[in-house]
């Protein structure tokens, strides 16, 4: 479940993205988030998950 909970936050992150961008999906660029962007938020879950942290840190506002 480990893997389920790292793409769970990517996934939440690019939802964030695409809301501050009003859902504007067919412009020039697609909406992506950046490696950078990726390996915090996996770095995140990862260190919760390590300290025992059971609940998503994602999904919340």
């Amino acid at each position: 479940m480990i893997a389920a909970e790292l793409m769970g936050a990517v996934y939440w992150g690019l939802l964030q993205k695409l809301e501050r961008q009003q859902f504007r999906i067919f412009g020039p660029q697609p909406t992506r988030l950046s490696k950078a962007h990726k390996l915090l938020l996996i770095g995140r879950v990862w260190c919760r998950l390590a300290l025992g942290g059971h609940s998503p840190n994602y999904g919340t506002r």
